[in-house]
């Protein structure tokens, strides 16, 4: 097994209006412990699956976290305390961030 790495997601703001996004109920910044970016992007489509895109499955549109033109992906560095978990997903609260869009589609001041 790799080593286990954080990576910080973002949403592109140009991308934040693509129907892709109704497949996701989170639409904001987030960061994720896993081996590469791959699984990274593929951990918070998990995570962050809307209950109607379950439903419809076998429509071809993908999930916007599985996008390079929607979503940005970079490595963090190591950072200090505590073993991550692979595939743990941390949100970071709109409220901290100026401009972040939440799951209803609401924009923080």
């Amino acid at each position: 097994m790799a080593g286990l790495h954080c990576f910080y997601l973002r949403p592109t703001v140009r991308g934040l209006r693509d129907p892709a996004w109704s497949r996701s109920r989170y639409r904001g910044d987030c960061r994720v412990v896993a081996e590469n970016p791959v699984q990274a992007r593929l951990f918070a489509d998990i995570a962050f699956l809307a209950p109607i895109a379950a439903a419809t499955m076998a429509q071809p549109s993908r999930s916007p976290w599985q996008q390079p033109s929607l979503v940005e992906v970079s490595r963090l560095p190591a950072a200090g305390a505590g073993r991550p978990q692979r595939g743990e997903v941390w949100c970071i609260l709109p409220s901290l961030l100026r401009g972040a869009v939440a799951a209803d589609g609401r924009r923080s001041a």
